[in-house]
């Protein structure tokens, strides 16, 4: 027993049975890559096509970029990911 305060809480070293069930738990997941829409912030997996990913800059006409970024060189080629409406309202507001 270890004392704290003036109650006494029970410390072992022996692992749970909980604990035993959500490590062989974890161990048998699946792992799922995820991508993450950058404007609403919902998660598709990465093997279905329910997102788009723009690489490169996205411009209006002539004013200029709505989407990437101005100095590649620096800062590499940018990448943005949405969800497919996401991305078409996102151009669409931009007009």
């Amino acid at each position: 027993m270890k004392t704290i305060g003036i109650k006494e809480i029970p410390v072992s070293s022996e692992r749970s049975e909980l604990d035993f069930d959500m490590n062989r738990l974890a161990d048998n997941m699946p792992i799922i890559e995820s991508i993450k829409c950058q404007r609403c912030g919902e998660l598709h997996e990465r093997s279905e096509e329910t997102y788009m990913t723009v690489y490169g800059n996205v411009c209006v006409g002539e004013r200029g970029g709505i989407l990437g970024g101005g100095n590649w060189s620096a800062n590499g080629v940018p990448v943005n990911t949405f969800c497919k409406m996401c991305l078409v309202t996102f151009i669409e507001n931009q007009g």
